[in-house]
Order: C-alpha cells, then sequence, then structure tokens
C-alpha cells in the first residue's frame, strides 16, 4: 500500500454518517478516484455546505469506496463529521499539515526528526561522523584522503590491512634502493660464486659449474681440469674417465668407461649380474589357513581360533570375512589360551564376525610370484622371471622364530628349478620347525 496524491480529482458522493464513502462519478473537467489506485491511500477533502472533513483515507476499487482512517482537520473539531443528507463533493487534497514550504527569509521549515530508513544520494554530510555503519578508519580516509588514512582504513574493513581487487590493478614498480637483512627465496640472476652468503667458497665454485653447448663440462668457459678424489656416481654414457688404473678401460687413465657394472635388478637378460629375485615372508604357519571368529571394541580385537599357535608378538595377517573389521598385517599382542588371543587394530570400531588368519603372506619381494606352503617348516618359492638356469646362488635367513628356539634355514633335498626353490627350517632339535620370518635371495 503507497500514498499517492494525484492531480484535479474529484468526484460526488450522497453517503450519510461517519463511515466509508461510496464514490460516485466525477465532476466534470476532473478525474476519477481509480486514479489513486486500489488499495492505496490518499489525501482527501468531503465538502457539504457547512460540513467539511479533510483526512487520510484508502481507496478501494472493489465498491469505489473511500475509508476515513485519519482525521486531520474537521469541521466537528478535528473529529469525523457526522455528515447530513444530500451531494458531497470528495477531492484530493493536499493538507497544510501535511506540506513542505519555504518561510517568509526562504528557508525551509524544520524537517523534525525523519523515520528511520536507508538514506541514499544524500550531500552535505560531515563523512568523518555523519554516516552509520561506517568503522573510524574509513571514515577518517573519506573525509581526509591520504596513503596512511588509507592503510587505516583497508586495516578496519579486513582486519589484515590486506587489499582484495575485483580485476588486478596496474602497480608501479618502486627502486628498491639498499634492502634491508633478511632471507632472499625464490630469486634468479644471482652470481652464486659470490652472491649467496653462508656458502664456502668451494661450495660455491662449484655450483657456477655449468654444462657447454657440446655436453663437456665447463666452468667460466673452460675445461673442468683433472677433478680432486671422491666418488663418481650416476655415471652415463662413454666418456673418458681416470680411475686411478685401468677398470674396464683400454689403456691406464684413458679410454672409454665400458664394462664397470653391477646389474642389482632381475630381467631376463641372461648375463645380467646381481641379485635376480628376493623376498621377505611370514612362515609361521600350517598347511591350511586358519578360520574362527572376532570380535572388536575400540582398537582391541579378539580372535577365537582354534589351536592358532600363535605367541606374543608374532606377526598375522588377518582377512575379514564378515562384519566391518579392517583386513591388514597386525602383531598378536596377548594371548588368552590356545584359541583365544588380541590384536590392536588401527580403526577404533565396534563389530564382529568371521575371519581368516592368512598363512606366510609374502611381505615384500622382488621378481616373487608367491610363495606355497608345504608344512611345518616347508615352503616353496615361486620366480615370477624364470632364471637363465638352475646354477644360482642362494641365501636364506629367519629373522624371529615362533618359540624362542634356534632355527637353520636352508635348502631343502629338492633340485633348484628355474622357476622355484624350496627351503627348509630346522629347529635345533633336528625337527622340522616354522620360523616367523623368512628372507630369500638368489644371485646369478
Amino acid at each position: 500500500m503507497a500514498l499517492v496524491v494525484k492531480d484535479r480529482v474529484q468526484v460526488t458522493s450522497t453517503t450519510t454518517g461517519t463511515g466509508t464513502f461510496t464514490l460516485g462519478s466525477a465532476v466534470s473537467g476532473f478525474q476519477d478516484f481509480s486514479v489513486i489506485g486500489d488499495g492505496n491511500t490518499t489525501y482527501y477533502t468531503i465538502a457539504n455546505g457547512s460540513e467539511w472533513e479533510v483526512g487520510l483515507g484508502t481507496y478501494t476499487s472493489s465498491g469505489t469506496t473511500l475509508s476515513r482512517d485519519t482525521i486531520l482537520e474537521s469541521s466537528n473539531g478535528g473529529t469525523a463529521v457526522n455528515f447530513s443528507a444530500g451531494t458531497k463533493n470528495v477531492f484530493v487534497t493536499y493538507p497544510a499539515e501535511k506540506s513542505l514550504y519555504l518561510d517568509a527569509s526562504n528557508n525551509a521549515i524544520a524537517l523534525g526528526t525523519p523515520a528511520s530508513a536507508t538514506l541514499t544520494n544524500a550531500t552535505g554530510l560531515p563523512i568523518s561522523t555523519g554516516v552509520s555503519g561506517l568503522g573510524s578508519g574509513v571514515a577518517t580516509f573519506l573525509a581526509t584522503p591520504s596513503s596512511s588514512n588509507l592503510a587505516s582504513a583497508v586495516t578496519d574493513e579486513t582486519g589484515s590491512g590486506a587489499l582484495v581487487f575485483a580485476t588486478s590493478p596496474t602497480l608501479v614498480t618502486p627502486a628498491l634502493g639498499t634492502p634491508s637483512s633478511g632471507t632472499l627465496t625464490s630469486c634468479t640472476g644471482l652470481p652464486i660464486s659470490t652472491g649467496v652468503s653462508g656458502l664456502g667458497t668451494n661450495v660455491a665454485t662449484a655450483l657456477a659449474v655449468n654444462v657447454g653447448s657440446s655436453g663437456a663440462v665447463v666452468t667460466n668457459g673452460g675445461a673442468l681440469g683433472t677433478p680432486s678424489s671422491g666418488t663418481v656416481t650416476n655415471l652415463t654414457g662413454t666418456a673418458s674417465i681416470n680411475i686411478n688404473g685401468t677398470v674396464g678401460a683400454t689403456t691406464p687413465n684413458t679410454g672409454a668407461f665400458t664394462t664397470l657394472s653391477f646389474d642389482s635388478g632381475y630381467g631376463s637378460v641372461a648375463t645380467a649380474y646381481g641379485c635376480r629375485a628376493w623376498v621377505n615372508f611370514d612362515g609361521v604357519s600350517n598347511t591350511a589357513n586358519l578360520s574362527g571368529t572376532y570380535s572388536q571394541s575400540g582398537t582391541t580385537v579378539t580372535v577365537t581360533v582354534t589351536d592358532h599357535g600363535l605367541i606374543v608378538g608374532n606377526n598375522i595377517f588377518a582377512d575379514i570375512t564378515s562384519g566391518t573389521g579392517v583386513d591388514g598385517r597386525y602383531v598378536v599382542a596377548t594371548v588368552t589360551s590356545s584359541s583365544v588371543f588380541t590384536y590392536t587394530a588401527g580403526t577404533s570400531l565396534t563389530t564382529s564376525g568371521n575371519i581368516t588368519l592368512v598363512r606366510s603372506p609374502i611381505r615384500a619381494s622382488a621378481n616373487v610370484s608367491s610363495v606355497a606352503d608345504l608344512g611345518t617348516g616347508e615352503y616353496v618359492v615361486n620366480f615370477t622371471t624364470a632364471m637363465p638356469d638352475a646354477n644360482y646362488c642362494f641365501n636364506i635367513t629367519n629373522g624371529r622364530d615362533t618359540g624362542g628356539a634356534p632355527r637353520i634355514i636352508g635348502q631343502s633335498t629338492n633340485t633348484p628349478t628355474t622357476t622355484a626353490l624350496r627351503i627348509r627350517s630346522i629347529s635345533d632339535a633336528g625337527a622340522d620347525a616354522n620360523s616367523e620370518y623368512v628372507c630369500v635371495s638368489i644371485f646369478r
């Protein structure tokens, strides 16, 4: 609902009493009240001879009525007039009580106290004190712009003094002069040999060495000269090198560096040197995996498996087959009985279900596809890439046994093949026995 005032709006009415007026047709030469708009308010005058009333009313198009909401002045002492019979003139007016004007000295009359609202497009206000919602730093800068006041204004608004621009500004590069002491980072173009503090003379000189266009190592355009003694690493290609004697070279101190190598890989080249396969696996097992149940409360997992044969400190690999437990390798924390033990999980849960203890899991390996558990103390290591022949050497050790007794690890009576090596673990008493950790390496 809005307050609307229009020019030359006048109609007639025959309504009597103090209530809402039903409006008639417009007087000749005037507009109808419909120009006020349905539901809008307007200032009105009702005149009937000596009876008159000025007020604020609401026009309603349905029924063509005008309510008499607020009486400003009237022939009844400022209250609603009880209009008598007769034809009244009803028209839009501009009451003196609601008007703004200049006094005899051409000064605007006092506005009084404005209602609360948002002031827009105003001029002449003292910015530093007269605008609410501005921080003191912002107001000070707007009143007296300066670089120092701008810094205060930015800090006042952001709390950090950092400006955020909608688009990238164009910045002027100032002359740096002599920088103060500090740490220089991510800088290019410095003369390394002289310009970096904290480097010894030899280190700075070495860093200044670059590579010429021909690929030769040069320093300041000259040959590197005779290097001092040291360890040469990651050397590739056919560059000449002095290794204090003939090592794969045609003559002492000269020639192409050719055959000095140690191949620690395990590729398919028959002439390769070094370790061709290795594996570290858990040897604590019987022929079959063990299955049972578990329950977890927090990080403590209680496992029930008949005749598990484990002791505190043993490694296990848990395969959770039901419940929300997490598969993984764990260490036996407590042993309650031959059928019950606990371990500590990495995730806190409340769950239970079925579990399988996987036998002889590989902990780490290279060129080993699997380890077969043949029973107590016997295993077969299967190679991913076959050896060129079965004339290889091997080393077998145990990291820790299951009962604290010594173990003797060695090859079984079976002949090694190009695809597998069978090994055996024997206790100091001469009987087959499991070892908790078994390490095997193959050399050729």
